[in-house]
């Protein structure tokens, strides 16, 4: 009888927030990552894993408001696709988006060690956890992966215990800064017997903080208007018009981090958008000064993603007769199931100086700035300035 595991991916979002800087270690000016070809390669097949998960996660959500981690996904799945062998391995690669798991795990040991670093106004931390059974084997060379690679906790415990729900809660919490606690709310069934988690915590300060937050209107997808805090300043974005679209793009700290906001012509909703709507919409991105108005905004979801996957074409893991993990132990195993969990909080606070490279020169004098205001549905993205790598990514249709 094949024995199921668990896996989770738990993402911590706290945005410009106010908390200082004596701690955090980084650059004070935005360093790009360079990747080689077969890097470059394995990550433009990330940033299209990213929109077809949060595509297929919109599609089977019945909230208005959606927000997803593609890059903590794809890191829980790349940690059990070094595991799986066969049709299922297979399957592994045509989701992430790789033709060998190598030049993943090295893509993705680059994205551990460099993304931390980018900016000293920006935490951000990646955990990874794998919790095993009592009496349960793993294979050595993936044991060692997980350690050399992924930086993996490796820990042996009787899962179904109350013992281990608190240790994982707490192992959880405390990647995450205590933003989500408990992950579990209830002991692993008798079952299970490994446990999977990736956290990613990002706490980043505008570039600018939004001086002024007064009550605004936002028309929510539905047609209703909602009240809500609007935060509003004149600030340096990027800014790109392309077919019914129109963004800007707003700078953490030096830059090396951003925040991309996507709206559709007044009038039209936004549920969803594709890898090459993106790509149009970054081709020309010149740097500008806008007046813009955002809503402060906080959203804590935790939902399945497995169906989402299945649809995506990662079928077998979830099938016990099917499931190949061979290269994760001698036993048979299959996935049992698959939950994000997230927490993001957008404020007005954030560093009120920084240098910001890249986009462009202030307004000149006389020149009366733009204004960009988000008052109805928008889809949002956070991600790295030099590999577009997407840490976080929204559809916001309701506040």
């Amino acid at each position: 009888m094949k024995k199921r595991f668990y896996i989770a991916t738990l993402s911590a979002i706290m945005l410009a927030s106010c908390s200082g800087d004596d701690d955090v270690v980084g650059n004070a000016k935005h360093i790009p990552i360079e990747l080689s070809e077969v890097e470059q390669s394995v990550n433009t097949a990330q940033k299209e894993f990213a929109f077809n998960f949060f595509n297929q996660v919109c599609l089977n959500s019945d909230e208005p408001n959606v927000i997803t981690s593609p890059f903590s996904a794809s890191m829980a799945l790349s940690i059990l696709a070094n595991g799986a062998d066969g049709t299922t391995l297979s399957q592994f690669k045509r989701v992430i988006g790789c033709s060998d798991i190598e030049s993943l795990n090295q893509l993705n040991r680059k994205f551990s060690d460099r993304l931390p670093l980018m900016d000293n106004r920006v935490t951000l931390s990646i955990g990874n956890s794998v919790w095993l059974d009592k009496n349960y084997t793993a294979t050595d060379v993936y044991v060692n992966t997980m350690r050399q690679t992924y930086n993996a906790d490796v820990k042996e415990a009787r899962l179904s215990s109350i013992e281990t729900l608190n240790a994982i809660n707490s192992w959880c919490s405390r990647k995450t800064s205590g933003l989500i606690d408990p992950f579990l709310d209830e002991p692993l069934k008798e079952d299970c017997h490994l446990f999977v988690a990736n956290t990613l915590y990002f706490n980043g300060k505008w570039a600018k903080a939004f001086r002024q937050v007064k009550p605004g209107k936002f028309t929510n997808a539905d047609g209703t208007i909602s009240t809500i805090d609007m935060m509003t300043d004149e600030i340096d974005v990027g800014h790109s018009k392309y077919g019914d679209y129109e963004a800007i793009s707003i700078p953490y700290g030096n830059g090396s981090y951003n925040m991309l906001v996507i709206m559709k012509s007044k009038g039209l909703s936004i549920d969803n958008i594709d890898y090459d709507t993106y790509k149009g919409i970054r081709s020309a991105m010149p740097g500008m000064g806008a007046i813009v108005s955002m809503p402060k905004f906080t959203v804590n979801q935790k939902f399945d993603i497995m169906a989402s996957l299945m649809t995506m074409g990662l079928t077998d893991a979830f099938d016990d007769n099917k499931a190949d993990f061979t290269n994760l132990s001698d036993n048979r195993l299959s996935l049992g199931g698959m939950q994000q969990a997230i927490y993001l909080n957008v404020t007005e606070n954030g560093t009120e100086a920084a240098a910001v490279t890249g986009n462009g020169d202030p307004t000149s004098p006389g020149i009366e700035p733009k204004a960009f205001v988000v008052n109805r549905p928008f889809v949002f993205l956070i991600e790295e300035l030099s590999t577009g790598a997407v840490l976080f990514m929204g559809r916001i249709n309701k506040l």
